[in-house]
C-alpha cells in the first residue's frame, strides 16, 4: 500500500516515505501507513504545532486538510508500474490551541517584550511555549513581540486598550464552551458547554446556570423527534425533568422540553466557532431580536478560596473550633494607594466570614441555608 495527498492550505510540505510508510508535513510526523496491511495510524508529532504557527491563514484554530488517495498495489514494485486500486480518504489535522483576536485593557508598565521573536509566527510560538502567556501582540511597524500582563478595568488609569491575540489552550469540539449572544435577551444568552451526543446528529450544549429552571439546551435537529426546525439547524429548548433522558456513561441524551427558538448556524456549531472565532446565527423562528451570534467562551480564573484552604489546614491540626478568617488585604496595581483593592458592591462574600466586617447581619440572613452563597438575591431600591 501507498498513499498520495494534497494539502490545504497548500504548503507543498507533504512527503510520504514508500519504504517506511511514514507521512510528514514540513518534516513533522503526521501519520503512519502500514504498507503491508493498509492500516493507518494518525499520530501527529507534538512539534506539528510549529507547522501550524507558520501557516499564513488567520483561522482561530489552525488546521491542515489532507485529501488523499490510498493505493493498493497487487504487485508492489517501487521501480515499475503495477496493477492497483485506490480509495479517497480525507484527514484533518487540527491544533489544540485556539488564537482569538480580541481587544482588552492592560497596564502599560507591565508589557513584556520578547526580543528573540522576530516574526508573528515566532511571537505566537513563544507565547504557546510560555505557560503564563495569555495574550500576545505583534507590532509589525517596530517588529516587536509583546506579552501584555496585568488586566485592567475598561478606561482605568495607567492602562491602555490593546488589540491582542488571546491564547485558549485545550481547545476542541468536546472541551470548549460557546457563548451565545441573543441580543437584548439575557434569558437566552450565556455560556453553553458540550455535554453529550444527540444520537447521530451531533453534540448538545447545556447553558451553565445556578438553578435547574434557568438551564437551557442547544440541541441539533432530530427528524424522528422534532418538527419545529429543519435538518442542520439547532433548537433552543427548555428542560423537561419528566421526559428528558441522559446517559452519562454512553454520553447520549434526548430532550423533549418546550422549544424556544430555531437557529440556523450554517453548519456544525463547534467546528465553525473554533475555526472562525465567532459566527452570525440566523433566527428561523423564535423571539425576535436584532442579531444572534456565537463565539468562543473566553475562560477566566475565579478568585482563590482562601478560607477553604485555611479551614482545611486548621482541620488537620485539630484546631477548627473558634476558626476566624483573618482579613486578606490586596492591592490594586493600577493605583498609587497601597492595599486599596476591594470587592465590587455586587460581589458575594464567603459564608465563612460570618459577621466579620464588612459583612452585616442583614446580608448574612439573606443567604439560603446550604446554598454556599450561590443564589439570586431579592431586588432592592438604590
Amino acid at each position: 500500500f501507498s498513499i498520495a495527498c494534497s494539502e490545504s492550505p497548500s504548503q507543498d510540505a507533504f512527503v510520504f516515505d514508500i519504504t517506511t510508510g511514514v507521512a510528514t508535513l514540513g518534516l513533522y510526523h503526521g501519520f503512519t501507513l502500514d504498507i503491508t496491511t493498509g492500516a493507518i495510524r494518525i499520530e501527529p508529532s507534538k512539534d506539528m504545532t510549529i507547522f501550524f504557527d507558520h501557516l499564513t491563514t488567520n483561522e482561530t484554530r489552525r488546521q491542515v486538510s489532507l485529501d488523499c488517495a490510498v493505493i493498493g498495489h497487487y504487485v508492489f514494485d517501487p521501480s515499475a508500474a503495477s496493477p492497483w486500486v485506490s480509495t479517497p480518504l480525507r484527514i484533518v489535522l487540527r491544533d489544540d490551541t485556539c488564537w482569538v483576536d480580541t481587544t482588552a485593557w492592560f497596564m502599560e508598565s507591565t508589557e513584556d517584550v520578547q526580543a528573540e521573536a522576530t516574526s508573528q509566527a515566532d511571537c505566537r510560538r513563544t507565547c504557546r511555549n510560555t505557560p503564563n502567556c495569555t495574550h500576545f501582540e505583534w507590532k509589525p511597524a517596530t517588529g516587536e513581540c509583546v506579552f501584555p500582563r496585568i488586566r485592567c478595568s475598561s478606561g482605568a488609569s495607567a492602562c491602555k486598550e490593546v488589540a491582542a491575540v488571546e491564547k485558549i489552550t485545550n481547545c476542541g469540539e468536546r472541551k470548549t464552551c460557546v457563548y451565545l449572544n441573543y441580543t437584548n435577551n439575557w434569558d437566552y444568552s450565556g455560556e453553553y458547554c458540550p455535554q453529550a451526543d444527540s444520537e447521530f446528529y451531533g453534540l448538545v450544549y447545556e447553558r451553565v446556570s445556578v438553578t435547574p429552571e434557568d438551564t437551557l439546551w442547544l440541541v441539533p435537529f432530530d427528524p424522528d423527534r422534532d418538527t419545529n426546525c429543519s435538518a442542520g439547524q439547532f433548537l433552543l429548548r427548555r428542560p423537561d425533568a419528566k421526559k428528558d433522558f441522559q446517559d452519562s456513561l454512553r454520553a447520549i441524551a434526548e430532550f423533549n422540553g418546550n422549544v424556544i427558538a430555531c437557529l440556523d448556524l450554517g453548519g456544525d456549531l463547534s467546528s465553525l466557532v473554533l475555526l472562525h472565532g465567532s459566527i452570525e446565527v440566523s433566527i428561523v423562528s423564535g423571539p425576535p431580536t436584532s442579531s444572534v451570534s456565537a463565539s468562543i467562551w473566553e475562560p477566566s480564573c475565579p478568585a482563590p478560596n482562601i478560607t477553604e484552604v485555611a479551614a482545611a489546614t486548621l482541620g488537620e491540626q485539630g484546631d477548627v473550633e473558634g476558626f476566624v478568617v483573618d482579613p486578606l488585604w490586596l492591592d490594586d496595581p493600577s493605583t498609587v494607594d497601597a492595599d486599596d483593592f476591594s470587592l465590587h458592591p455586587c460581589s458575594c462574600f464567603p459564608v465563612e466570614w460570618g459577621l466579620s466586617a464588612p459583612v452585616i447581619d442583614e446580608s448574612l440572613q439573606d443567604v439560603p441555608p446550604e446554598s454556599n452563597n450561590q443564589f439570586y438575591p431579592k431586588a432592592f431600591q438604590i
